[in-house]
């Protein structure tokens, strides 16, 4: 009975030990498979972790160059605009020159306007009066009735038309 006893037993241990070795191996590889689940996770984590700080890298890059850029584009717009600047102060004096020039060339033809009304006036009385001498010229003068016509100052002065003196009548007596 003893014997039965420690064989009974030991057949119970050794079954109970199987049972436990085949739950401890299940859980085992229940483990073993999590633990590869989270080790692949763990990595593609890890690869999108590192990609995504490569991204933040490229974006920190780009976001420098494109503010030296923009510095670079603000320098020039400065400059530009001080041209811009210069440019709009020598037009608005140009536009003040002009002005002025065109005000001095209203009152330049203003003054050229009388002057060409005084001019056409005095041409008009010099007209008149070069008229008025060419008529005394071609009358004869009132001297050659009183000249002898045979000299010959009388005749290039007075021409053929000498009437001369009439004769003097003697006195009878």
């Amino acid at each position: 009975m003893k014997v039965c006893l420690m064989v009974f037993s030991s057949l119970l241990l050794s079954a109970c030990l199987l049972a436990v070795t085949k739950m401890r191996k299940a859980e085992l590889e229940k483990d073993e498979k999590q633990r590869t689940f989270l080790d692949i996770k763990l990595r593609v984590t890890l690869d999108l972790w590192s990609e995504y700080l490569r991204q933040i890298e490229e974006m920190n890059k780009k976001i420098e160059e494109l503010e030296a850029l923009e510095k670079s584009h603000l320098n020039e717009m400065k400059g530009i605009e001080g041209k811009t600047g210069s440019v709009k102060s020598l037009i608005l004096e140009c536009t003040g020159r002009q002005k002025t020039s065109a005000d001095e060339l209203a009152t330049a033809n203003t003054e050229l306007s009388y002057r060409t009304a005084d001019y056409k006036k005095e041409v008009a009385g010099w007209d008149k009066e070069k008229a008025d001498l060419k008529q005394k010229l071609t009358q004869q003068s009132l001297v050659c009735d009183f000249l002898r016509p045979n000299a010959e100052a009388v005749r290039k002065f007075c021409g053929n038309k000498v009437i001369g003196l009439p004769p003097k009548q003697q006195p009878k007596a």
